[in-house]
């Protein structure tokens, strides 16, 4: 058919007190009991699989409400979806929990869309993901996530690997958690030329094995959007945050970012990461925000390829960036092109076309208070809007420009016991065009 629908409710199933024994294997015995007839195929808490048999519009549903899966030896639940209908998974109060592969598993390869509604889920202490989605939609994927805990599973508490032929794809998560996974809080990988959109409101990033959130997507000839508010990622073995998109000579990436109200702190990488590849723009506006003790830099903006278009803009206000300290493996500061690392900066920006800094405090970071450069064919411009920049107590200077074309101070720059210079401007061959010491 084209079109159908299952829902599932108040069922609990316990692997300890069901049929499931062993390794959960069918065994050919003939007597399934909740095994599966695949050889090797471990036992999953509730497995679905739904094929159309018709080309046309149509809906496959999958509802669950009031449903714990604990303990099963695949995965929680396993959904397969194949054909030419949109797939619409509508969770509602759901417990995945110690089950041996993912708490949910999700397959969907359909020439239609899919809808994920999940609200008071939680998938804790899996053997791999939380939820994993192998997501070769051919229309758009929007995911809608309220009140879900992703907490201690092996592998990733979210992990979305989506396919090229997708239209366009939607992430938006609130009152949210994603922490003390083995691996990232939430990875997306995005291959298809197309818009992703990626909000988090009220969300916790934490504690987890890799970055609280890994975003990559090309978005090609599309417009991109990023927005983070009310988010706390701290304590991550690598960095709180990253959101990257790669555009081409010929296809342009642009992404919009909004971060409001948000911490990124005590990270073993970056604590807020976003940066646009190639031609294309990256429009990036930081208020409200805090990023403490992070490896690598605070905050780090980039458009890197000094050979392309691209530019950034940024707006940074009421940012607090303090203790950055230099990896191990990180790049000096050294002004070349492709450059995606300055070790131990608190802010980092690369690519800038135009940047404004207002009531920025950045201290005691390893080298760099504020590390800003430009490209050679495009426009630098700078502005330091009072209360400008106070930069104290850094290993190098506060605030370190390479090369902008036009610069606005206003005498709003501040600052004292840096290991350079308060406020050092130089060329394109690094030599100081202008500086304080004050």
């Amino acid at each position: 058919t084209s079109s159908a629908s299952l829902t599932v409710r108040d069922i609990h199933f316990d692997a300890s007190s069901s049929a499931c024994g062993g390794d959960g294997e069918y065994d050919g015995d003939g007597e399934v009991g909740c095994d599966e007839p695949v050889v090797g195929d471990p036992c999953s808490g509730l497995r679905v699989r739904a094929t159309t048999t018709s080309a046309g519009a149509g809906e496959y549903a999958l509802t669950l409400r009031n449903v714990l899966v604990d303990g099963a030896p695949g995965h929680g639940v396993d959904v397969v979806v194949n054909g030419d209908a949109d797939a619409l998974l509508d969770w509602r109060d759901v417990v995945l929990s110690r089950n041996g592969e993912h708490g949910a598993s999700v397959s969907v390869q359909t020439s239609g869309e899919l809808t994920a509604s999940l609200k008071y889920v939680v998938m804790s202490g899996n053997g791999d993901n939380g939820l994993f989605v192998d997501d070769r939609a051919g229309g758009s994927s929007t995911y809608t996530f309220d009140h879900v805990l992703a907490d201690a599973n092996a592998g990733d508490g979210v992990g979305i690997s989506a396919g090229s032929k997708m239209s366009a794809l939607t992430f938006e998560t609130s009152e949210s958690s994603y922490i003390n996974n083995d691996g990232y809080g939430i990875d997306i990988v995005f291959g298809a030329n197309a818009a992703l959109t990626f909000v988090a409101v009220d969300t916790v990033l934490s504690h987890n094995d890799e970055w609280g959130a890994n975003v990559y997507a090309p978005g090609h000839n599309a417009q991109n959007t990023v927005v983070l508010e009310r988010v706390h990622a701290k304590h991550n073995g690598d960095g709180g945050a990253q959101f990257r998109f790669d555009g081409t000579t010929s296809q342009v990436a642009d992404v919009d970012a909004l971060v409001r109200h948000s911490t990124f702190n005590d990270n073993g990488d970056a604590g807020l990461l976003l940066w646009q590849v190639e031609d294309g723009s990256l429009v990036a506006q930081i208020t409200d925000v805090e990023a403490v003790n992070n490896v690598g830099n605070g905050i780090r903006l980039l458009e890197p390829d000094d050979g392309s278009s691209g530019t950034l803009t940024a707006t940074l206000c009421d940012v607090r960036v303090s203790g950055t300290r230099a990896s191990a493996d990180g790049r000096d500061c050294d002004g070349s092109a492709m450059q995606l690392d300055c070790d131990g900066a608190n802010i980092f920006l690369f690519g800038t076309r135009s940047a404004v800094f207002k009531n920025v405090t950045t201290t005691d970071a390893e080298s760099y208070g504020i590390f800003s450069q430009g490209k050679a064919a495009v426009q630098h411009e700078l502005t330091f809007t009072a209360p400008g920049v106070v930069a104290s107590g850094n290993g190098d200077d506060g605030v370190h420009l390479v090369a902008p074309v036009t610069t606005h101070f206003a005498q709003n720059v501040r600052g004292s016991g840096n290991g350079g210079l308060l406020l050092n401007v130089v060329d394109g061959t690094g030599a100081s065009v202008y500086a304080e010491d004050r």
